[in-house]
């Protein structure tokens, strides 16, 4: 259990500190794995299959991350390039 609360504030803290290094549109889509990581747990842990509705779900979280960190990448090129 001990070890449990480590990682998660290991990882609590790394993620601060990835925040202050970079801009939120450059690490938040690394942030959906953790879906990635939720459905294969369930998976082989506990023989879990996500319903239609869960699938759909990720499907348009993911998407809106997809569509702001395309945004914000065109944004940045049009204040670089103007």
């Amino acid at each position: 259990m001990a070890a449990l609360i480590g990682f998660g504030i290991l990882g609590h803290l790394l993620m601060i500190r990835a925040f202050a290094a970079a801009p939120a549109g450059d690490i938040a889509p690394y942030g959906y794995a953790g879906l990635l990581f939720a459905v294969i747990f369930g998976l082989v842990l506990f023989g879990e299959t996500p319903d239609g509705f869960t699938l759909l779900g990720a499907v348009v979280i993911v998407t809106a991350g997809i569509y702001v960190w395309y945004r914000e990448r065109l944004i940045q090129a049009q204040d670089d390039n103007g």
